[in-house]
């Protein structure tokens, strides 16, 4: 029997989650094994799992893109299926259990309130990417440095 989503996250059931990433990884696997210069926003639990880190460094680089609690809250707090968490105060815990698993990533860029073009700028510098088409509205200086 398949699930979608929202079935499994209102189910709770951790073996149908893991069940479901694991079918992520395969697929993502087989679409894309003969690409490049591809970006993938995979969310935030994704990269929780060990293999599915592992899967990101063979084929790539990881980048966190950290954002304010506050930001995620207003970003969030109004969609549907977000199980996790309801309250700001659940999405700080969720956020905060997270955070040395994302530590872990290749690159940590902060939002820092900036426009997503300044954003994607910094991430193509980060990895020696072509330059993006320049606007002076993104021409705020970053505010985050490289991780060490």
């Amino acid at each position: 029997m398949r699930s979608n989503c929202p079935e499994v996250w209102n189910n709770r059931s951790m073996s149908a989650i893991a069940d479901l990433l694991e079918r992520f990884r395969r697929g993502a696997e087989l679409a894309t094994a003969a690409r490049t210069r591809l970006v993938v926003a995979t969310g935030g639990g994704l990269f929780l799992a060990e293999a599915h880190r592992e899967f990101i460094r063979r084929h790539g680089v990881s980048v966190w893109l950290e954002v304010p609690l506050e930001t995620v809250w207003e970003r969030c707090r109004d969609l549907p299926g977000r199980p996790l968490f309801t309250t700001c105060a659940e999405l700080a815990e969720l956020l905060a259990a997270r955070r040395d698993r994302y530590a872990l990533a290749d690159h940590r860029v902060a939002d820092g309130g900036r426009r997503a073009a300044e954003i994607a700028q910094e991430i193509l510098d980060r990895l020696g990417g072509a330059a993006a088409p320049a606007s002076p509205a993104d021409s705020k200086p970053t505010e985050e440095g490289p991780r060490p």
